[in-house]
């Protein structure tokens, strides 16, 4: 359930997104309403929200003095959390940069763009903590985060998640071209740092510990779509 936060003090866009954001929508729903500054910080601070919905003309220029108003262990929470809600593009430009900000709808929005937006998020969000689950899965095991091979590997774990289908075919066609195009790096250095990382692995994990993480016998070496496959399993 991803529950909503939508701060103005025009009514008709409170009634409008309310309507545009429930009709047909069961795994979202308007979890606070308010007008001022102060509740906003307030529901924050107590309530899990996962989106806000932000009318620009109730802070203007005030969204960072707000943003340090948070508990210091909510901050980290709400980054890319906050839809800016404008009649206008005047001042988005600026307020987009805050890193609580993470996209802006004009209030004559459509019910489809308020739901894409909405979603956009709610993903974005999902990576994030998918990401940080990867992460803890591969230091168990001893990866080294610090090697560039690790991060290639956690990204390429990520878009394995995003699209199951690109383990059917092969890592080095389908997986790590794109992994190649964020680093800008060949398809083969994605591969080798990938192999490098997982041979200084192998060297720092103590070999029972492997054997009971991937399930097997005779201290085989699992290969990288084992890893990708076993840690996808550990974090679902």
């Amino acid at each position: 359930m991803v529950n909503i936060l939508i701060a103005t003090k025009n009514i008709n866009i409170i009634k409008r997104l309310t309507n545009e954001i429930i009709t047909n929508n069961y795994d979202i729903r308007i979890g606070k309403i308010c007008n001022n500054n102060e509740e906003i910080i307030d529901i924050l601070n107590n309530t899990n929200i996962d989106i806000i919905f932000l009318d620009l003309k109730m802070v203007g220029n005030s969204l960072n003095a707000m943003f340090e108003k948070l508990d210091n262990n909510k901050k980290g929470q709400y980054k890319d959390s906050i839809i800016i809600m404008s009649d206008t593009f005047n001042q988005i430009e600026n307020i987009s940069r805050n890193c609580m900000v993470v996209d802006y709808i004009l209030q004559d929005a459509d019910r489809d763009e308020i739901i894409y937006k909405i979603n956009k998020v709610v993903e974005k969000k999902d990576i994030e903590i998918k990401r940080k689950a990867i992460i803890r899965e591969l230091e168990y095991i001893n990866y080294n985060t610090d090697y560039k091979g690790t991060n290639y590997l956690i990204d390429t774990i990520l878009q394995v998640y995003r699209n199951k289908k690109l383990m059917m075919e092969n890592l080095q066609k389908d997986v790590y071209p794109i992994i190649s195009n964020i680093y800008k790096k060949s398809v083969n250095t994605i591969r080798c740092n990938i192999r490098r990382a997982t041979e200084c692995m192998y060297c720092e994990c103590d070999i029972k510990k492997l054997n009971e993480y991937f399930g097997i016998i005779d201290d085989e070496r699992p290969s990288t779509k084992d890893v990708i496959y076993t840690v996808l399993s550990k974090i679902s």
